[in-house]
């Protein structure tokens, strides 16, 4: 039973990791989830061993308890570093295969001061950035060639736009003609800490788009230069 509840935790606690916004589904902040999950792991390797002493030999009951505490504090620091973790992984993809994102790299840390964020080209030249839209995780190329930000309809769905409301008014061009997108506002646009709030984008209509794209509304409010093979945005 022990090690069936442990495949279970940690079962569920990948899966909560690779949630997009998984602090959204429990309605509390990271900072506060990481303090309430370490609470609760001393909490039960205390209380484990408590509620187990009339059952067992205290050395076997400090051992399991302990083992459970080790399981959550394990999940509760792969959550902590989730975003790190996610950008190593995108920084070697995204130098090996051409069609994979490379990830933002922080330059500073965010109490530094101005924040400077480094994007590495992948092979084929185009910059993949992996952007917080809404607060959910957008893999986008950044394009100064183009005005707004602009969505591909799958990504604008799960940043939870309401597609109902859109009426495709905006001209697009793109590389298989000309089509429509709709114009929305976006809540907050961030990469590698760098956040712009209010920005303007566009939706293109269903398969119009392959990815989307990192556009003006949001690289225009940022100093932006290219330093070797590195895109480099600036506060």
């Amino acid at each position: 039973m022990a090690w069936l509840g442990l495949i279970v935790l940690v079962t569920c606690g990948g899966w909560f990791i690779l949630q997009d916004d998984p602090m959204a589904l429990i309605g509390i902040a990271d900072d506060q989830f990481s303090q309430t999950a370490r609470a609760a792991a001393v909490a039960l390797t205390i209380g484990g061993a408590l509620a187990m002493s009339t059952f067992s030999r205290s050395g076997i009951v400090f051992k399991q308890a302990a083992n459970w505490a080790a399981v959550v504090l394990a999940v509760v620091s792969i959550y902590s570093y989730r975003d790190d973790l996610i950008a190593v992984a995108g920084h070697f993809t995204g130098r090996n295969g051409p069609t994979t994102a490379a990830v933002s790299e922080p330059a500073q840390t965010r109490n530094s001061g101005p924040q400077v964020v480094a994007i590495r080209a992948m092979e084929n030249g185009q910059f993949g950035v992996d952007t917080l839209v809404n607060r959910t995780h957008v893999n986008m190329l950044a394009d100064t060639g183009a005005t707004v930000v602009t969505l591909t309809d799958e990504d604008a769905r799960r940043i939870g736009i309401n597609m109902g409301s859109l009426e495709y008014s905006i001209p697009l061009r793109t590389a298989n003609g000309v089509t429509h997108g709709a114009l929305v506002e976006l809540d907050e646009v961030n990469v590698g800490g760098i956040r712009v709030r209010r920005v303007a984008a566009v939706v293109s209509q269903p398969g119009a788009l392959h990815q989307s794209l990192l556009g003006m509304s949001y690289l225009g409010e940022l100093k932006v230069s290219i330093s070797g093979d590195q895109l480099v945005l600036r506060e």
